[in-house]
């Protein structure tokens, strides 16, 4: 009887012990600051370009220049986009009228946005004014 119970012992025992290897090993591979096998530079780089913002820059560089193409000359230097956020573009213009020529204008905008930048999903323009330099 004694060896049954010994028996039945060391084999919770060795379970235990086996759990609390198990436990260990996944502890350390989810905290292991280096990989053992190499990262593709792709997947690096594009990680390290989200982190930084850098794609969000580029893509507001991109809206910039599209946004000088539509609007032309004259409004350029009296407006700039702004924040993009929830399908909602802020736009901010030097003053009340040429607010309102914009106003007047954003059916046009909206419709060129759209076919330039169809990834951004533009829904919505909003103009204010506001500060410039």
């Amino acid at each position: 009887m004694n060896e049954r119970r010994h028996g039945t012992t060391n084999r919770n025992l060795e379970k235990v012990q086996e759990n609390e290897i198990a436990k260990v090993a996944k502890y350390v591979q989810q905290n292991q600051r280096f990989s053992a096998m190499p990262k593709r530079i792709d997947n690096v780089v594009s990680r390290l370009m989200t982190r930084k913002g850098y794609a969000r820059e580029q893509a507001n560089d991109e809206l910039i220049d599209v946004w000088k193409t539509i609007v032309g000359d004259s409004m350029v230097r009296d407006s700039r986009p702004g924040n993009f956020r929830r399908g909602t573009l802020q736009v901010s213009v030097r003053n009340s009228i040429v607010l309102q020529e914009l106003t007047f204008r954003k059916r046009e905008l909206m419709r060129e946005l759209s076919r330039l930048l169809p990834q951004m999903k533009i829904q919505q323009i909003r103009f204010n004014v506001g500060n410039l330099d």
